[in-house]
């Protein structure tokens, strides 16, 4: 049984079903995808257009770049950006699985990749960034038994540099989205604030911290015009 969500109308809620994914009808035909609520959020919440180019600064496994392309109608440009090549394989099965044309792969790291002279300017990125997860410790308990405060340090100082990068790369007046799947302020508002402290060139429009409750999946969102 599914139902679609009162707040995202693209989204299904699958009901009292247990196994993979993969199982499920049209999923080799590139029907759905599959994606946590709160990713569906992050994509939403940024309002991609059809024709725009965007950036997906830590794109793996690409739940929320495949979710950004049919936003965007699969139109424009999206550059998928991930430093693994195992990981940009299971995001270009993703993809080719979809059908989605308007993605293109590059490997590198976020915090240092370069913009090709070749593509328009950059109307969005998103910085999804690596974190604690301490907002998926319902589905991943286990995090509490392994994290270490000096975790949570490495991980802020990876944010804060793939926000600095990120602003050099936007076309002036771009819009910045950076999210964690953390509630943690160390890793969402003293990021942010750091941010702000050394790119005054952006000014923080809104943020959100929340908390799902009925997928118990907590996350953090702020949106910059840089």
């Amino acid at each position: 049984y599914h139902q679609p969500d009162p707040t995202l109308p693209a989204c299904l809620h699958l009901d009292e079903f247990a196994g993979s994914p993969r199982k499920l009808p049209g999923y080799e035909e590139g029907w759905f995808a599959v994606q946590d609520l709160s990713s569906a959020v992050v994509s939403t919440w940024m309002n991609p257009q059809p024709g725009e180019t965007i950036v997906d600064l830590c794109a793996a496994p690409g739940s929320k770049t495949a979710h950004l392309a049919d936003l965007m109608q699969d139109t424009g440009s999206i550059i998928a950006v991930e430093p693994e090549k195992e990981r940009i394989a299971r995001l270009t099965e993703n993809l080719m699985r979809l059908g989605i044309q308007c993605v293109m792969v590059v490997q590198g790291k976020g915090e240092t990749v370069e913009v090709d002279p070749a593509w328009n300017a950059i109307d969005e990125i998103l910085v999804d960034a690596p974190c604690s997860g301490l907002g998926t410790v319902r589905k991943h308990p286990e995090i509490l038994l392994q994290l270490k405060e000096a975790d949570v340090t490495g991980y802020a100082k990876l944010q804060l540099a793939l926000l600095r990068h990120a602003v050099t790369l936007i076309k002036p007046g771009g819009k910045l989205i950076y999210s964690t799947c953390s509630l943690h302020p160390a890793e969402n508002q003293e990021v942010v604030q750091a941010f702000l402290r050394d790119c005054p060139s952006a000014t923080l429009v809104r943020e959100e911290q929340r908390l799902i409750t009925q997928v118990q999946d907590g996350f953090y969102i702020a949106q910059f015009e840089c």
